[in-house]
């Protein structure tokens, strides 16, 4: 089975959500399937998980985007420059110190799916998939990136499923108002993804109590039948 499986990279800090989407793809081709790695944000550190496809939503330029020309493109050379591997080489080594104060508007964009750069972007995602082989599923690491789910499905009819850890982490950290519509949002987004599935049942329980409107969760161990259990998800949604 060939699978698009999204990562969001955090730099030179190894998140939890990154150990487990380096262990998707590690049992999913020990166990034989075509396991293909887009990262959004930063370049992956880790040197076990290697990239399969360009950086999508470069965290340099798209924080300029949001910041300063939220309605229009960033000019091409300026797009160009802030994408330099030195730049997103320090973004990278800075990403430990992030805080969700203050990215309210960015995070709002990529739940809803709304934004001329939010657009730009998720254009190329889309431009990429038309060119390559269409995977059989599309795994997303976060209900955060829910946006990207609702714009391909305005063009693809490709199953997806989405991992679900420590969004309130991140979302909960936002001002009140903000955390609120966010939560309200990817409820909203669950539409859009054909199955939702999360490591334990305790994120399980979290999840149902933060977005009520997703009525059904998987729990897939992080085990040695991940690959399994994965693979009997995926097709019965295919």
């Amino acid at each position: 089975m060939k699978i698009l499986l999204l990562t969001t990279s955090s730099g030179e800090t190894y998140c939890s959500n990154c150990f487990r989407d380096n262990l998707y793809a590690q049992a999913l081709r020990n166990a034989g399937h075509d396991v293909i790695i887009m990262p959004l944000y930063l370049p992956i550190a880790n040197k076990s998980l290697r990239a399969d496809t360009p950086l999508f939503f470069p965290a340099t330029s798209y924080y300029v985007a949001q910041k300063f020309f939220k309605k229009g493109k960033v000019p091409r050379l300026l797009e160009k420059i802030l994408n330099a591997q030195a730049l997103l080489r320090l973004a990278a080594s800075l990403s430990g110190t992030t805080s969700a104060k203050g990215m309210e508007q960015m995070t709002l964009s990529m739940i809803n799916g709304e934004g001329k750069s939010f657009e730009h972007q998720v254009e190329k995602i889309i431009h990429w998939i038309e060119n390559h082989d269409t995977p059989e599923v599309i795994h997303l690491p976060t209900s955060m990136l829910t946006g990207i789910a609702k714009a391909i499905k305005s063009r693809m009819n490709i199953p997806i499923v989405c991992s679900l850890k420590d969004e309130e982490v991140w979302i909960d950290e936002l001002e009140s108002r903000y955390a609120r519509e966010a939560w309200e949002a990817i409820g909203y987004n669950s539409i859009y993804i054909d199955r939702f599935v999360t490591s334990s049942e305790s994120y399980k329980s979290i999840s149902l109590n933060k977005i009520p409107d997703i009525k059904e969760i998987d729990v897939v161990p992080l085990d040695e039948d991940i690959a399994e259990k994965l693979l009997e998800i995926y097709l019965q949604i295919k």
